[in-house]
């Protein structure tokens, strides 16, 4: 059973929060909040908690202060400060134009978060804006001027902590352009089983752990295009509509032949795609 509790964020609209009926102090109450924020890395101590009346004062409770009727009223909710982190989004690279004409906006970030935790917290808060991309796809730079990207296992240090000097985050998007092949027909077929398998196959381990390897590489802003090595018939193109299937990859496939109108390859046997 759970009873819910008030709150408001400083600068932020009243919320409410359902904690735990047995919940005795400060400190399950911030556990709640944090499960509720979906901030699992975080320590309560980064949470500051004050009573309506006392927080103009600056009387912050502690942890174990017992929860008694705390924020039962709407009308005197308690008082919530988490450090938060300032952001641009947009389009390409760190000179780009506001993706989706944004404007700056601010992330929770506890004392304790990496660049990857701030970037997840961005997806989870973008209100349906970034829906269709990953987070792999988001790449932070410490300003418009900056040329290398932010690790993103890096603590998440001083970045972005003022609102005229946002944290500009990239959003890289698949390529919507549609491209024209003159191409056999009797590869069409082909190439929409290759689409069906990759539906039942994009979430096994094998494709997890290529785009974890991936991953990294992506976020360097340098790699924007990979090449799948091995022997003949060993699944490569198969594994290509495997990673394309989670949205994350483009896939171009070109049949480079002999004989056929449309492509062709150097003159010779027919060549492997």
């Amino acid at each position: 059973m759970t009873k819910k509790r008030w709150f408001r964020f400083d600068g932020r609209p009243l919320a409410s929060l359902r904690v735990p009926e047995d919940a005795e102090d400060v400190g399950d109450l911030c556990d709640a909040l944090l499960q509720q924020l979906k901030l699992p890395w975080a320590k309560t101590a980064a949470l500051k908690v004050y009573t309506n009346a006392a927080y103009n004062r600056g009387e912050r409770l502690g942890l174990h202060i017992k929860l008694g009727a705390i924020g039962e009223d709407p009308a005197d909710p308690f008082i919530v400060e988490l450090s938060r982190i300032w952001f641009q989004l947009v389009s390409s690279s760190p000179g780009g134009a506001a993706f989706k004409n944004t404007y700056p906006d601010a992330a929770l970030a506890p004392e304790g978060s990496t660049m990857s935790h701030v970037l997840e917290t961005i997806f989870g808060e973008s209100g349906g804006i970034l829906d269709g991309l990953s987070t792999s796809q988001h790449v932070a730079y410490e300003s418009r001027n900056a040329k290398t990207p932010l690790e993103r296992d890096a603590a998440a240090g001083a970045s972005g902590r003022a609102e005229n000097a946002p944290l500009i985050v990239v959003v890289r998007q698949p390529h919507e352009r549609v491209w024209h092949l003159s191409i056999d027909q009797k590869y069409v077929g082909a190439i929409q089983q290759y689409k069906e398998v990759a539906h039942l196959l994009k979430d096994s381990p094998e494709v997890k752990t290529i785009e974890s390897v991936t991953e990294n590489f992506t976020a360097s802003g340098t790699n924007r295009f990979i090449v799948l090595e091995n022997s003949s018939g060993t699944g490569k193109t198969q594994m290509a509509f495997n990673l394309e299937a989670n949205g994350v990859y483009d896939v171009f496939y070109v049949l480079s032949t002999y004989g056929l109108t449309g492509i062709r390859g150097p003159q010779g046997p027919p060549a492997s795609a």
